[in-house]
C-alpha cells in the first residue's frame, strides 16, 4: 500500500511538472513599454507600435539593398501609452540585423513615424520607455473664388524652423500644394513637428497665376504643439 501511494505521488509530481513546463520555461525574448508626449509627458494612448526586424535579402535583385524590413505584429498602446508583446519562439530570425527586433511608433496626425531608441536583443527582456515629439497641423481651405480661365494656376508651401543642436536655424518643408483649374476647392493640412513647448509658426508661401500674371504671398500661422489652426486661402 506505501508503495502504491508513493508510485502515485511519484506519477502526479510527473505530471505538474509537465503541465507547468511553460510557465516555467516561457519565451525568453519580451518587450514593454511606455510611450509619452517629450515636452508634455503625457502619455501618448492608441498610437501604432510596429515590432519590426531586419532580414537580409540579396542586393542584386529588388529592392536592391541589403536588408528588407519584416514585420512581426502591430500593438496598440493603452490610455496609459503602455505596450506589451512576448515573443514566440524563433519569432526573433538569428540572423535580424542589429540587435535583432526594434519598434517603430507612430500616430496619425499628431505623431510621426519614430523608431525607438533602442533594439530588442533575442533572448532579453527589454524595456522600452520612449518619448515622441508632436505635431502641430494647418489646415489650409484653398478655394478659387474669382476664376478666369482654364490656365489659372496656384502653389502653396508651407515652411518651419527648427533650431538645431549648435544654435543655429534648419528650415523644414511642411507641406506643399499645386493645381491648374477654375474650380479650385479643396482642403490641405500642412503639418510641423514641434521643436519646442513654445507656440510657434508655419509660414506659407503662395504664387497665384491668372491670365499670364503672377503674384507671390506670404502669411504666418500662428501654431501650437497637438493643435489644429484653419486658414482660408482664396485667390
Amino acid at each position: 500500500m506505501k508503495k502504491n501511494i508513493l508510485y502515485f505521488f511519484f506519477l502526479s509530481l510527473v505530471f505538474l511538472l509537465i503541465t507547468c513546463k511553460k510557465d516555467i520555461y516561457p519565451s525568453s525574448t519580451s518587450v514593454e513599454g511606455t510611450l509619452t508626449d517629450y515636452w508634455t509627458g503625457a502619455p501618448v494612448d492608441n498610437a501604432d507600435v510596429y515590432i519590426v526586424q531586419q532580414l537580409p535579402t540579396n542586393p542584386t535583385v529588388p529592392p536592391y539593398h541589403n536588408w528588407i524590413q519584416d514585420t512581426i505584429t502591430h500593438l496598440k498602446t493603452d490610455g496609459n501609452g503602455y505596450f506589451h508583446y512576448k515573443f514566440l519562439e524563433d519569432e526573433i530570425k538569428n540572423n535580424a540585423s542589429g540587435n535583432g527586433a526594434g519598434c517603430i511608433y507612430r500616430k496619425d496626425p499628431w505623431y510621426n513615424e519614430t523608431y525607438s531608441s533602442e533594439g530588442i536583443p533575442k533572448g532579453k527582456i527589454c524595456v522600452l520607455n520612449d518619448k515622441l515629439k508632436g505635431n502641430a497641423l494647418v489646415q489650409v481651405h484653398i478655394k478659387n473664388q474669382t476664376p478666369f480661365n482654364s490656365s489659372d494656376y496656384i502653389k502653396i508651401d508651407g515652411e518651419y524652423d527648427f533650431i538645431n543642436a549648435y544654435g543655429g536655424i534648419n528650415h523644414y518643408s511642411a507641406g506643399s500644394f499645386q493645381k491648374f483649374g477654375m474650380s479650385i476647392d479643396t482642403t490641405v493640412t500642412f503639418s510641423a513637428e514641434a521643436y519646442s513647448y513654445q507656440n510657434f509658426y508655419i509660414r506659407l508661401y503662395w504664387s497665384v497665376t491668372k491670365n499670364s500674371t503672377t503674384q507671390n504671398f506670404i502669411d504666418s500661422v500662428y501654431c501650437h504643439l497637438l493643435t489644429t489652426q484653419n486658414y482660408n486661402l482664396n485667390y
